[in-house]
């Protein structure tokens, strides 16, 4: 159950501050916090280069967690378990527990070859390099009257009469 105390004396905003604790009670279990917790949370990191996706997943080993490409979008999927020992029950639980997917649109082609995901004290990070199409690059600029003269060339060459015609 989340405490909430109203901001105003005003019975109206006390009301609906008494509506919403009913609200929690009645979809949360005793001592548990809401589902939405599950899912960790996540930063996307973005360079010229690649993209890199940082999840919070304290606790959770490698087998609990999934990790899947497809396209320009990326699936992150797992299951955090607490078991409780024999002989104990919980008393409060704020560490959430249960299964989450998250799916993000990337928004560059990746070069899936080359992607790799590490786990290092409770964050997943997951490096995907874009592909080279994706990259941007710059473009050479060559003189434009160079490519002028040598096109007013050509057009003087198509205006003048072929002595052959003649």
């Amino acid at each position: 159950m989340l405490n909430r105390t109203p901001l105003f004396r005003d019975p109206v905003f006390r009301s609906l501050a008494s509506f919403a604790n009913e609200f929690d009670r009645a979809c949360v279990s005793p001592g548990r916090v809401p589902n939405r917790a599950v899912a960790p949370a996540i930063n996307v990191l973005a360079s010229e280069d690649a993209l890199t996706i940082e999840a919070d997943v304290p606790g959770m080993a490698l087998d609990d967690i999934e990790i899947v490409l497809n396209g320009d979008e990326i699936t992150i999927r797992g299951t955090r378990e607490q078991t409780v020992a024999e002989g104990t029950s919980v008393l409060r639980r704020e560490r959430s527990i249960g299964a989450f997917e998250r799916t993000f649109s990337l928004g560059a082609e990746i070069d899936t070859e080359n992607a790799s995901a590490s786990l290092d004290r409770g964050v997943l990070t997951i490096s995907l390099p874009k592909s080279q199409a994706a990259r941007p690059r710059r473009l050479s600029i060559t003189q434009a009257s160079a490519m002028t003269e040598h096109a007013s060339g050509a057009d003087q060459s198509a205006q003048q009469p072929d002595a052959n015609e003649n």
